[in-house]
């Protein structure tokens, strides 16, 4: 993201410099503006994935990956309405991709919280000043999506457990890229997988599964055009949001006062979210701190600090001996 000069800085002064993950952060593309909102909400976990393994470093639109996308989606579980929007995108899909798989340390409840109240995490951009994209809820599972240079939609839950979230969007573009209003869906395909380590932090592995359907786009030009775009800023979008929830995850261990005030900047999110947002950051506040006195006071811990002091002793003795 462009830097941008400070309000209270002198006019010659230099922009000051944001974290990496801020200057990287959005694309200012109609597609890239898309598939930010896309990615924050398909944050996805594969049950099958080890926590020693790498994650991908490259995005895939094979065959099996595709179909591997299709056999995952739990339509038994869904209600009518719900079954007959996924195959509407899948009837006709422009473009899949899916995305390289991500791994951050987070704490579950907290992101879990976050994936399933996303216009909070969009909030929290704008109060930082690294967006200006708008994400309102209507519904318990629907939301109002506008970046206001030019794409807008609505974005649902179709579906939600702890391990598999999908999402389904109609949105339009309307800008100079394009002579026309560019119409289309969008499916998105979430599983979710947890490890714990035996210092109690969780590893979240990160995969996302995408289905779009574009509509008065030609074939040539989704080619041309809009794959190399879904590519490229897809997965730029979904390691920055993935990074950015590890980032609220672990500020809320360590600097909750900068939680607690930034919560109280977040106007445009339901009071009960926030106050439940709020709740589940002092939660983890307090568990870290509780940690850390444990470890401090752990007598386990004092015989090892002792025991180099007191080898070294023998030793120097042993040494005067001789």
């Amino acid at each position: 993201m462009d830097a941008h000069r400070s309000n209270c800085a002198p006019p010659c002064a230099p922009a000051p410099r944001r974290p990496r993950w801020q200057r990287r952060f959005a694309d200012r593309t109609a597609v890239g503006r898309i598939l930010t909102i896309a990615g924050l909400l398909s944050v996805a976990w594969a049950p099958s994935f080890a926590h020693a393994a790498k994650p991908d470093t490259s995005g895939s639109v094979s065959r099996a990956a595709r179909e591997d996308a299709v056999q995952s989606i739990p339509l038994e579980k869904l209600d009518d309405d719900a079954r007959e929007k996924i195959g509407s995108v899948l009837s006709q899909v422009s473009i899949f991709r899916r995305l390289p798989t991500q791994v951050i340390e987070c704490d579950p409840k907290l992101y879990l919280f976050l994936v399933e109240h996303p216009d909070m995490v969009v909030n929290m951009w704008e109060v930082m000043g690294v967006s200006d994209m708008q994400l309102k809820k209507t519904s318990p599972d629907s939301f109002v999506a506008n970046d206001n240079v030019g794409t807008s939609g609505q974005v649902e839950y179709l579906y939600r457990s702890h391990d598999t979230h999908i999402m389904y969007a109609e949105g339009s573009y309307s800008g100079p890229l394009f002579l026309q209003p560019v119409h289309g869906k969008c499916l998105l395909v979430l599983k979710t997988a947890y490890v714990r380590e035996t210092n109690d932090k969780y590893f979240i592995t990160c995969r996302l599964d995408t289905f779009i359907q574009l509509q008065n786009v030609g074939l040539e030009l989704v080619a041309r055009t809009f794959q190399p775009l879904v590519g490229k800023t897809a997965d730029h979008n979904f390691r920055e949001t993935a990074a950015f929830l590890a980032l609220v995850s672990r500020s809320a261990e360590t600097n909750h006062a900068a939680i607690q005030q930034l919560t109280a900047k977040l106007t445009k999110v339901d009071v009960e979210d926030r106050r439940q947002f709020g709740t589940l950051a002092g939660q983890l506040a307090l568990a870290a701190a509780q940690q850390n006195r444990a470890a401090a006071a752990s007598p386990a811990t004092a015989p090892n600090r002792a025991a180099p002091a007191n080898t070294a002793s023998r030793n120097r003795k042993a040494v005067r001996s001789n």
